[in-house]
């Protein structure tokens, strides 16, 4: 299905790149932000800094995927989706101003701007599901989830080997690396054609001659 559809390896494509710097947030950003913050000696400093990250990303996460649901659906747009990928490739760098004004106003910028990253999924999703023959969507969408899964498989392949070879003092070269794979996925969604129709439009209008 994924190589017999158009468009649909292309985006599967976009969100194995999206996914594969997610593993940054588990394996360096709490690190790099301790170690930012010379908070790495100081068990109260760990904890509030944990505390305050935690609950605002927690938050602003609520905040963007509460957005994300009332608009999936309804954004179907391949400009979008190329719009939001160099969008997300600058939230990850965000943590980078840690670097420049290590202060808990700074943390929380971050954090609660952070989960932006997440607007993307919209216009991909609902790509998705439009460029697949009607009755083969959810066939689509479970090879788009399994593209967003390998990413992170593949993130934490590279990055924890990588952290030897770079060293735990220059962590935040994750940041900038991983805007750069997030931005390979843009040529990809430039290419992208302009779905015709939803596909619970084509649904309604009968069977698509020609087979899938």
């Amino acid at each position: 299905l994924v190589m017999g559809v158009p468009d649909l390896g292309a985006l599967c494509a976009v969100a194995a790149l999206i996914t594969i710097p997610e593993i940054a947030e588990h394996v360096v950003t709490q690190q790099f932000v301790l170690q930012t913050f010379h908070a790495m000696r100081s068990p109260a400093a760990v904890a509030d800094i944990t505390l305050v990250a935690t609950y605002t990303g927690s938050a602003s996460a609520v905040v963007v995927l509460g957005l994300a649901s009332a608009a999936i659906g309804r954004v179907r747009s391949t400009r979008a989706l190329a719009a939001l990928v160099p969008c997300t490739a600058a939230m990850q760098v965000l943590p980078m101003l840690c670097l420049a004004w290590p202060t808990m106003w700074c943390l929380v910028l971050v954090c609660a701007i952070a989960p932006a990253a997440l607007l993307i999924e919209v216009p991909l999703h609902a790509l998705v599901s439009a460029v697949a023959p009607p009755s083969r969507v959810g066939e689509a969408m479970s090879a788009a989830v399994t593209c967003k899964a390998l990413g992170p498989l593949l993130g934490n392949a590279i990055a924890i080997p990588a952290i030897s070879i770079v060293g735990r003092s220059r962590l935040w070269l994750f940041y900038p690396c991983g805007a750069f794979v997030v931005l390979l996925a843009l040529p990809l969604a430039l290419r992208l054609s302009e779905p015709r129709a939803p596909a619970a439009q084509r649904e309604s209008i009968g069977p698509v001659h020609g087979g899938a």
